[in-house]
């Protein structure tokens, strides 16, 4: 047992040893460019910020390879023989290569600069054309394809200039600018029908200057690489733009960060280079944590965002508002209103709707000073008393007349307040005030005490509003005099109304009086014609001495009730004529009408004559006479019907006849009620129909 376990303890330094190394990797990251490219940096920052947050035990050795300035084939060896000689004992867990000159020169060179382990990892990124790599032939490489979004870019160029015409193309070349002609090439069919492209290739930088000075107007630029031009000059991303923007009169747009600068560069859907570093480090750390290298592929999609800088979009007059809402600007004042704009709009609109709402507020308040003013102009200038005053009883205000209405000062109206002006209790106030807010519009009369004696007033209250609070605006007038006149007038009417009583009485009496002597006439010995007519007189007279028998009892009313009316003067008249020798059964119908006395006079007489001749002619033997008035209608016409059971007769031919006093006169009684009488004869009944106005 103990021989197995000395080999064991033995083993524990290099176990030890190999969880140390791989707890500390080194990682070898090779860059095509030299730091002077910020795109170089940029991937540079985003690696490292990325790992050291996630692996801060890694160790990564930075080499630029700087094939920008010199050619490729120039450094290969060189750059091999420095990198041979610097790394001697160091061994790599991975190697890192940015853009394509870094990615050629370590598949190259993989076997050589890593001996003891030729397939070590390899990870790019910034590789515009990934699949000219072959990768299935390279084991374990894997990276972030540089994938731009040219039609993005476009599509911001048509945004921000709707007028767009032509897109110049700024393109070199080199490796990179052929691929990436290329592939703006296969981005630009479906803008053809909108847009005309120029591509500026194969220059020296001073035709370039020139092209790009003559562009026209509503064109733009769009800058893809030029870093070396048709004479082999190099150039730096800020040089060949600093020189476009000098003599360039319209906006340029590219589709990389490090291309971001000249005043004349706008932006653009840009691929950032920190964004390609950060992914790189994401697929560095999963190869760190143990994950195979031959799963970890290629990256494809757009590392892109919308970036803009301040100072062109100002030369250009691009409004900020026009940006995408996740677009990023550089160069952004620090004031409020460009860093957070929409706090600083909302400032500024809340602040006009204040400075409106204050404006509204002191507009209202001068036109309420202004109002009120009218009316305490109007108040005064009323010329019945008027008073304002609080749900407590209080006097606010009061004009010159209210003053003169109850006979006081303007201290003393204020001080004795509305229970003072109209000699009322508070409880009594308190009730009035109630009903005066309960009421849209309160009358009320009211007799208070004057320096002359008692005065009588009329009080007429509306509820208001005075400053916002609850009040009461009352107008009163001084009815004094009226109500004396009125007094007078009542006293006079009364008088009058019992001298027209007295009046009514005396005609009846005096119709009486001249009845009976009718009647006496008729004791005497004369003839039967005489004393029919004689007999007709009397119910006449009865008829006008029953109406003002009714005048005389009215209590102070100048209309008749005709029902009443009717059955006095038909038992009359049946009592003047027949003396009870034939008994009549009346029909009268009325439903409780009231005429006037002008009306009903000759309403009267009209019955008295169609009653006396169905007396003479209707009356059958040994059997009552049935005999039926009914009154109808309303204020403006009425209808009179009379029914006898009389034999038929000629009525027109009655009413033609000069001798025919009876009837004559109910002719001329009804033109007097501005009415018509007709006659017909049915079922054996003699019927008249009288219509008049009332």
């Amino acid at each position: 047992m103990r021989s197995r376990i000395l080999p064991l303890i033995f083993l524990v330094p290099f176990c030890v040893g190999i969880s140390s190394l791989q707890a500390e990797p080194n990682i070898l990251f090779i860059h095509s460019y030299d730091p002077s490219y910020q795109w170089t940096m940029d991937i540079d920052r985003g690696v490292r910020e990325e790992i050291s947050s996630r692996h801060p035990e890694v160790t990564i050795y930075t080499e630029f390879y700087d094939s920008k300035h010199f050619a490729p084939e120039d450094l290969e060896q060189p750059f091999l023989s420095y990198l041979l000689s610097k790394y001697v004992g160091i061994e790599f867990s991975a190697v890192l290569a940015s853009d394509d000159n870094a990615l050629r020169f370590v598949l190259s060179h993989r076997a050589e600069l890593f001996p003891y382990r030729p397939d070590i990892p390899v990870l790019f990124c910034g590789i515009n054309d990934v699949e000219s790599y072959d990768l299935a032939s390279h084991p374990n490489v894997a990276g972030v394809a540089e994938r731009i979004d040219i039609r993005g870019t476009l599509d911001l160029m048509l945004r921000l200039h709707p007028d767009l015409s032509l897109v110049a193309v700024i393109v070199d070349d080199t490796i990179t600018g052929r691929i990436n002609k290329e592939l703006f090439l296969q981005a630009i069919p479906p803008y053809e029908n909108r847009l005309s492209f120029l591509i500026m290739e194969n220059r020296t930088m001073d035709e370039l200057l020139d092209d790009v000075r003559d562009l026209p107007e509503h064109s733009a630029l769009l800058y893809l690489t030029f870093v070396r031009d048709r004479e082999g000059t190099p150039f730096t991303p800020l040089q060949s733009l600093s020189l476009i923007s000098d003599v360039s009169s319209r906006p340029v747009y590219t589709c990389w960060d490090f291309f971001m600068v000249g005043d004349k560069v706008v932006g653009g859907m840009v691929q950032r280079g920190a964004l390609q570093g950060r992914e790189l480090a994401l697929l560095l750390s999963r190869l760190l944590e143990g994950e195979d290298p031959a799963s970890l592929g290629v990256v494809e999609r757009p590392l892109v965002a919308p970036l803009f800088r301040f100072e062109a979009l100002q030369i250009f007059g691009i409004p900020l508002a026009l940006l995408p809402q996740d677009a990023e600007v550089e160069g952004l004042p620090e004031s409020v209103q460009y860093r957070f704009p929409g706090f600083f709009w909302s400032a500024i609109l809340l602040g006009v709707i204040l400075l409106s709402l204050l404006g509204l507020i002191l507009f209202l308040f001068i036109r309420q000073r202004r109002t009120e003013r009218l009316f305490r102009s109007l108040f005064q200038c009323l010329p019945d008393g008027a008073l304002l005053y609080d749900t407590r009883g209080n006097i606010l205000i009061h004009n010159r007349a209210a003053e003169q209405i109850f006979e006081r000062s303007e201290l003393d109206i204020k001080k004795h307040g509305l229970a003072g002006l109209l000699g009322l209790s508070r409880s009594e106030v308190a009730a009035l005030l109630s009903r005066q807010r309960e009421e849209t519009l309160y009358t009320m009369q009211r007799e208070i005490t004057g320096k002359d004696g008692p005065k009588f007033v009329e009080i007429v209250s509306l509820p208001v509003a005075f400053h916002g609070t609850p009040a009461v605006l009352a107008i009163v007038r001084d009815m004094t005099d009226w109500r004396n006149t009125h007094q007078q007038l009542e006293r006079s009417i009364r008088e009058k109304e019992i001298l027209l009583k007295e009046v009514h009485h005396r005609v009846k009496n005096n119709l009486q009086i001249m009845r009976s002597l009718i009647q006496l006439q008729k004791t005497k010995d004369l003839p039967i014609e005489a004393v029919r007519e004689l007999s007709q007189t009397q119910s006449r007279l009865s008829a006008l001495a029953a109406l003002h028998e009714l005048l005389h009892r009215a209590d102070g009313s100048e209309r008749i009730r005709v029902d009443i009316y009717l059955s006095t003067i038909a038992s009359q008249i049946a009592s003047s004529l027949l003396e009870g020798q034939i008994p009549i059964e009346w029909k009268i119908s009325a439903a409780g009408m009231e005429l006037p006395p002008d009306t009903v006079i000759p309403l009267g007489l009209i019955l008295n004559e169609l009653i006396t001749n169905s007396i003479k002619y209707a009356a059958p033997a040994g059997a009552p006479l049935e005999i039926e008035i009914l009154l109808s209608g309303e204020e403006g016409g009425y209808t009179l019907v009379y029914t006898d059971p009389g034999p038929n007769f000629d009525f027109e031919r009655l009413l033609a006849e000069k001798n025919s006093l009876g009837f004559q006169l109910v002719r001329e009684l009804a033109r007097q009620l501005r009415g018509d009488i007709a006659y017909r004869h049915e079922d054996g009944k003699n019927v008249f129909t009288l219509t008049f106005r009332g």
